[in-house]
Formats: structure tokens, sequence, C-alpha cells
């Protein structure tokens, strides 16, 4: 092969490539297989272990990393009335995206969290 066809076909590889379109609907179905549970949405079960899972790590008793505790009912309380739980874990604009790993909670986790928000926050 000469340097021209070279040169042609790396250009064809990387223009085939870069054509990688993904939609945010179909990548969190991955996670949630299209079976988004929002019926029995509660702090004890639903809630608090995202926020173990997820954020304690950083926010919890003793850290409280950028003044947020997310360690009590009380305190999560406080970041989900004032919209920065919600706002923050769907990387909304204006706010701090969290998890900073840069990958969002899936689709699903996000709209029981909304739940239990639109719920009133209620200590379940």
């Amino acid at each position: 092969m000469n340097k021209k066809s070279l040169l042609l076909l790396a250009g064809l590889l990387i223009f085939v490539s870069s054509c990688y379109y993904d939609n945010e609907a179909d990548l969190y179905a991955l996670y949630n297989n299209g079976d988004c549970q929002t019926a029995n949405v509660s702090y004890s079960s639903t809630i608090q272990p995202l926020l173990n899972s997820q954020c304690i790590s950083c926010h919890g008793s003793g850290l409280a990393e950028a003044g947020i505790r997310l360690d009590s009912y009380n305190a999560v309380t406080v970041q989900a009335n004032n919209g920065k739980l919600y706002g923050t874990m769907a990387h909304s604009q204006g706010f701090s995206a969290m998890p900073p790993s840069g990958a969002r909670i899936p689709a699903c986790t996000l709209q029981q969290l909304q739940t239990w928000i639109t719920a009133g926050t209620p200590n379940n």
C-alpha cells in the first residue's frame, strides 16, 4: 500500500469511529430494564441506601465535604427541599454534578428520588 492509500484509510477509520451516537434513554434503560418501581419509594429502603452507597464517603459524619452532610434524615431533607439533592444527582445545569466522577446515577434512581421529594420527603 502506498502512503496516500494509508492516509486515506486512516482518515476513513477516524471518521467512522467518530460517528458514535448515544441517546440517554437507551443508555439508562440498561440500568433499569424499563422496570422502574416508584410506587413504594421510602427513605429507609430507597433513599438512605442510595446515599450510603453514593454519597456518605464524602458527605458523612465528620466529613461534610463542602459543608453538606447526608448522614441523617434531617440533613437529607434540607438538601432535598432546597432542590440541591436532585439537582446535583441529575447533573442539572447550575448544580455541581454528583457524584463528581462524571457518571450520573441511573434514570430509575433519579425517578425514585424525585418521587420521594414530590411526596414531601416522608421519613418512612
